[in-house]
């Protein structure tokens, strides 16, 4: 058994195992999650306290350290599976045939993973349009995560772009003659987004990590053949992996094998836009009331109070919130039901206490008006809506010369 042989075949069995055990919402196959909460979740809440942290998540999500847990356990598993692998001398007959096979999968993986991401993308689903009370906080005031998530959703241009090379790069990853150039598209790719997950600490550094690992994977038997070409300029055939015949009529079968997972990716990535009929959520239409509103009068039993004190702005968020904006800018959010019957807002805090707000909306001059009772007495908030689709931020706007700024 040598060293490099375990090593490769550590790292091949590694990255097997997170395709199979690292949780993804898929909509086709929602039960990743669950059988690796069954087979890891009891012993990653073990093994926690021991490495002395207390207090962990217990689901298994991006970045959390039940992932991490997961890694470094799925590490030492296929560890000990390389072992035994490699002291088996059929795995060592089988070994390069395997090993094709497995870049296969990796390669398909990845494509399902471009496809989706890059179909988000263009249709505006990942980089969403910057929610009002997003637009309203003061830059310094905002994470890095939030600040970058929320400019490149003022771009729709940039997102088209930077979704279709993403499609571009999976479908390319799903023909063998076109599969090593798609390869090297993923990798820059997948660089770049490794690079803005780190630098604006976005939580997904551990899978695009991932992803970066089997594409690595996928092209590493090409690798030498390219720095041949590229570097040292001399002529290189680029090595053709075809899978060894095992039966009767395997090419046919592959064909149709490979048909079939082709349309389940393309109908993972388009069936939710299809079912919302919808292709651009710029577009989509916000919940009743939705939007900002510039407090204009405030009163305390009917006593007008200071325009300056306590409440600046609100918010109503498109996934059931309400928001308050102080002087001093600080946020505070509320789980929002409407109740347009009765017109009563429903608030729950994170206490699960839940407070009512009888509220008037005059669509004419887009007054939102609230009233609600603190130690019995009575206040009233006023607020205008403001056009926070005028904003600069949201204009799609391209200058050609620094004159036409």
């Amino acid at each position: 058994m040598s060293l490099s042989h375990y090593l490769q075949t550590g790292i091949y069995l590694f990255a097997f195992l997170c395709v199979l055990f690292i949780p993804f919402p898929f909509i086709f196959f929602p039960f990743q999650e669950k059988y690796t909460q069954f087979l890891f979740g009891g012993l990653i809440q073990v093994i926690a306290p021991i490495a002395g942290i207390e207090k962990i998540h217990s689901g298994i999500s991006s970045d959390s350290t039940s992932l991490y847990f997961l890694l470094l356990l799925l590490l030492i598993l296929s560890g000990g599976l390389s072992f035994l692998f490699e002291a088996s001398k059929r795995w060592r007959v089988h070994r390069g045939a395997i090993f094709i096979l497995l870049r296969k999968v990796f390669s398909y993986y990845l494509a399902l993973q471009l496809l989706k991401y890059g179909v988000d993308k263009i249709f505006k689903a990942q980089f969403y349009l910057p929610e009002p009370n997003i637009l309203y906080t003061p830059f310094g005031q905002l994470s890095k995560d939030i600040l970058y998530w929320s400019t490149i959703g003022t771009s729709y241009l940039y997102n088209v772009i930077t979704g279709c090379v993403e499609v571009l790069a999976a479908l390319l990853l799903l023909f063998q003659r076109t599969r090593v150039v798609g390869l090297l598209l993923s990798i820059g790719v997948m660089i770049n987004i490794v690079t803005i997950n780190i630098g604006f600490d976005i939580s997904v550094k551990l899978y695009s990590c991932f992803l970066l690992l089997l594409a690595l994977i996928a092209l590493s038997p090409q690798v030498s053949l390219l720095y041949q070409f590229f570097i040292l300029q001399k002529p290189a055939a680029l090595t053709v992996e075809d899978s060894p015949v095992l039966f009767p009529h395997q090419a046919l079968i592959q064909r149709t094998l490979k048909l079939f997972i082709s349309s389940l990716f393309f109908l993972e990535a388009l069936y939710p836009y299809r079912q919302r009929k919808t292709f651009n959520d710029d577009l989509v239409a916000r919940p009743f009331l939705h939007g900002a509103y510039q407090v204009q009068t405030t009163s305390r039993d009917s006593v007008m109070q200071n325009p300056f004190s306590s409440i600046k702005r609100f918010f109503i968020h498109r996934n059931g919130y309400i928001i308050f904006q102080d002087q001093a800018d600080q946020m505070k959010d509320f789980k929002l039901q409407i109740d347009s019957a009765s017109h009563v807002f429903v608030l729950t805090d994170y206490t699960m206490h839940q407070t009512q707000i009888r509220y008037e909306y005059n669509k004419r001059d887009s007054l939102l008006i609230l009233h609600y009772k603190i130690q019995d007495k009575l206040y009233i908030i006023q607020g205008k809506a403001l056009n926070w689709k005028s904003l600069p931020a949201l204009k799609d706007e391209i200058h050609w010369t620094i004159e036409s700024n």
